[in-house]
């Protein structure tokens, strides 16, 4: 519809200069030498003015292709943030059932926390403002604080874990729990992206 509209401005635009030209022709009684002159005056104002107004759709064009790029992938990147928070949740959720005092064995792969942290470098290099940092900031300390506690009591002979490896280890699983709720409550509100 958008182009049967331009294409109407164009051709009136064609024809109010064609009234123009024969009434200048007419009014002032010219001769062939002169109206050709007056037609070529005119004829150049008018390219003058579609070449604005064409730069001018271009433009429009560009500036809205690009709004509609950054809205598809700020919607991915929270998208991926709400996923991936879940994800690390899950991940760190396997450790929600220690206790100090027993002996801590190694729950995970290194596929996993490797596949975590690239996804986490995904969001950080895609983040749009504060928040997102924030988030992807906070998802990556729990995950490698969790990761380096569990490490540290298995690196040599199994160790048994004390009430502040346990407390550490909760307070990081909650905090990555509110950065989980945070983005799924953001992609609630952003809903489905009707471009993605």
């Amino acid at each position: 519809m958008k182009k049967v509209w331009q294409c109407l401005e164009v051709g009136f635009a064609l024809c109010a200069l064609g009234v123009v030209a024969l009434f200048l022709v007419y009014a002032f009684k010219l001769h062939s030498n002169d109206a050709a002159g007056w037609v070529q005056a005119v004829g150049s104002i008018a390219g003058i003015f579609i070449a604005i107004w064409i730069a001018g759709s271009q433009h429009r064009a560009d500036v809205a292709r690009r709004a509609d790029e950054d809205a598809r992938s700020e919607y991915l990147l929270e998208a991926e943030l709400a996923w991936l928070s879940t994800e690390v949740v899950g991940f760190l959720d396997q450790f929600r059932d220690i206790k100090a005092g027993f002996p801590i064995e190694d729950r995970f792969s290194e596929d996993d926390v490797r596949d975590l942290l690239d996804r986490l470098s995904w969001c950080r290099q895609r983040a749009r403002h504060k928040t997102h940092l924030w988030m992807v900031g906070q998802l990556r300390s729990s995950l490698m604080g969790t990761v380096r506690a569990i490490r540290s009591k298995i690196a040599h002979t199994p160790m048994v874990l004390t009430d502040d490896d346990v407390k550490l280890i909760n307070d990081l699983r909650l905090a990555a729990i509110e950065v989980s709720d945070l983005a799924l409550r953001a992609k609630a509100i952003l809903g489905p992206f009707a471009g993605a």
